[in-house]
């Protein structure tokens, strides 16, 4: 797995948006990636893919617009993606076959790697994860006091990769000292699932602004 330059600012995620003001708001912060999720159980779940394009307009054209999908068939994201004219997608719960049959339709695909907190390997990325279709290294459970385990990235992580699992303000300096190449937010800067804390994530910045 590839590493990257120490002196690289990260890219940051910020998933699972559902407010147009939210998302003017986190492109305002400096959010490089904004992500609407499509998972029917999960409580930041878009129904509308209306909604998802009213909120990659409201955050820019200079913010990275990404799908993400869960346990969601290779036809039925064909078919956000079209009404959405999105064409960044991140895949997780679907089979390998279904994830090259969506880059074949020239779709960006980013693949999910869950781990558990008590890990010591990374994963193999296969196939390896590029500028526009960067991984995500996450947590298999998630939870308010649960994080990734930062140590088994080294002193370098993995580049083209975000990685989530727990990210806060409270913990992000940690994070930072492994240099990621990419950091997923998400209820760690939320006041409840779907909504924004704007402070939080103001605070969470702190840190990123520093290495300016």
């Amino acid at each position: 797995m590839s590493k990257q330059a120490k002196s690289a600012l990260p890219q940051v995620k910020l998933s699972g948006v559902m407010n147009p003001d939210d998302a003017a708001f986190a492109a305002q912060i400096g959010i490089t990636h904004i992500g609407c999720v499509f998972y029917e159980n999960s409580a930041r779940n878009i129904i509308d893919p209306a909604q998802a394009k009213q909120l990659f307009a409201a955050a820019g054209k200079g913010v990275t617009s990404v799908l993400e999908f869960r346990g969601v068939n290779a036809k039925r994201i064909l078919e956000i993606c079209k009404q959405t004219g999105c064409r960044n997608v991140q895949v997780a719960g679907i089979n390998e076959a279904e994830a090259l049959a969506l880059q074949k339709e020239k779709l960006n695909v980013s693949r999910v790697y869950e781990l558990n907190a008590s890990t010591q390997l990374l994963p193999l990325q296969k196939p390896e994860a590029s500028a526009k279709a960067p991984s995500l290294l996450t947590l298999a459970t998630t939870g308010t006091e649960l994080t990734f385990p930062w140590e088994v990235l080294g002193e370098l992580a993995p580049t083209f990769t975000f990685i989530g699992g727990g990210v806060r303000p409270e913990n992000v300096r940690a994070l930072l000292t492994h240099t990621p190449w990419g950091i997923n937010l998400c209820g760690g800067v939320e006041r409840r699932p779907g909504e924004l804390d704007h402070a939080r994530l103001e605070m969470l910045f702190e840190p990123l602004n520093e290495l300016r």
